[in-house]
């Protein structure tokens, strides 16, 4: 017979939010399960830049310590080159002279962090190495998952079932809930190579043309590096050879040409990144609701992914433990979230507009076009109190909600 468990809370997905949103139910005595289709976190993960809010809310749920002991890469400064000449330095310490820096943390170390947190509490579960199969459906409303992998199943009935499974998000496509889908007219390839002797710790965006690198330190000693490639052209572009790849490189950032030379020897080490954006219009039902990715699915300009989906969980998680509080054997009906979704969708929504507005800025080509583009970034530079208006909306913004 099918084993069935009882849970007040079943999260599907152990990534940051998932994993933060288990840890903060978990010490509200809330009876959750966090289910992980991964069997561990020992892989390459593309985002791992947390923003100084993001910091300060990892610092005030109690990781601070922890963080400090294992260490991370601080990165005060964002800089905007065109043809290797610095158009635009954005620097965080003139917002907030502690909180001064994007830092680059091992996510899989984030996750141990506070999945190993939530471990502490006896009404905590995780499930590594399964997934969600099916959503389990009574009277209009979603009452559990039918879980499982090749071998075992069991299933998980709820009070909610949390779908924070990224941006494919299956929980979402079998809830029925619908998403806006816009590709963005290009994807990332992600690399990491060494970082030479002395580089500046500055995140870095590279133009030329319309062809566009990113280029963050990363801790202890790497650069994740992602270069821009047309949407549907990767094949293309890997058929020309490994040292289109290298030319493409040394072009943008020639002090890093004999690097990638010698570190990236063939294609398997890229990892291609579909880029599009996700708005749903409707983030729940009764008994479901979306968070993070599955919810909101953004570029990686500016690298906003982890932020957004550690405030859902810090969000959601009040409006979950006010319901059981008060209702403890009752299905959570959808009504109860339209709050968290009003209030996270401005910020994500803030967010990808000037995201959008960067992708454009960064795609335009021909000498015309590229000269505006160049005058419109010096004059950003010299004016102060815009780039602090800036750095303050999209990195600091979350802190009026810690």
């Amino acid at each position: 017979m099918n084993e069935v468990m009882e849970k007040s809370v079943c999260i599907a997905g152990a990534g940051p939010g998932g994993a933060l949103l288990g840890l903060l139910l978990a010490r509200a005595g809330i009876d959750v399960v966090v289910l992980e289709k991964s069997k561990d976190f020992e892989r390459e993960f593309r985002g791992e830049s947390l923003s100084p809010d993001a910091r300060k809310l990892l610092e005030e749920i109690g990781l601070k310590d922890y963080m400090e002991e294992h260490g991370y890469l601080e990165s005060r400064y964002l800089g905007l080159y065109e043809n290797n000449e610095r158009l635009m330095r954005m620097d965080l310490g003139e917002v907030d002279k502690d909180n001064h820096a994007i830092i680059e943390f091992p996510q899989p170390v984030l996750l141990s962090a506070l999945i190993n947190e939530a471990k502490k509490f006896p009404n905590y579960d995780i499930r590594m190495g399964v997934s969600a199969k099916e959503l389990i459906k009574e009277d209009g409303k979603i009452v559990g998952v039918e879980v499982g992998n090749t071998e075992q199943s069991y299933t998980i009935r709820t009070k909610l079932v949390v779908a924070a499974d990224g941006r494919y998000s299956r929980l979402r496509k079998m809830s029925g809930l619908s998403a806006n889908i816009e590709p963005v007219s290009r994807d990332v390839s992600w690399f990491m190579i060494p970082r030479p002797a002395n580089w500046d710790p500055e995140i870095k965006v590279k133009l030329k043309g319309d062809r566009h690198m990113i280029l963050l330190p990363t801790y202890p000693d790497k650069i994740r590096a992602g270069i821009n490639i047309p949407k549907g052209k990767y094949k293309e572009f890997r058929n020309q050879g490994i040292e289109n790849l290298y030319n493409f490189v040394e072009e943008l950032e020639p002090a890093l040409g004999s690097v990638v030379r010698e570190s990236v020897k063939d294609w398997s080490e890229l990892a291609l990144l579909d880029i599009f954006t996700a708005e749903v219009p409707q983030w729940s039902l009764d008994g479901f609701v979306l968070m993070g990715d599955s919810a909101h699915t953004i570029t990686p300009i500016m690298g906003q992914g982890i932020k957004h989906a550690l405030f859902d969980a810090r969000k959601l998680s009040g409006v979950v433990i006010e319901c059981l509080k008060n209702n403890p054997d009752t299905v959570i009906d959808h009504h109860h979230f339209l709050e968290y979704q009003t209030e996270r969708k401005k910020s994500v929504t803030e967010t990808l507009r000037f995201q959008k507005r960067q992708e454009r800025m960064f795609l335009l080509s021909g000498r015309a076009k590229a000269l505006g583009r160049r005058t419109f970034y010096r004059i950003l530079n010299s004016l102060s109190f815009a780039k602090q208006r800036i750095m303050k909306k999209i990195y600091y913004g979350g802190i009026e909600a810690i």
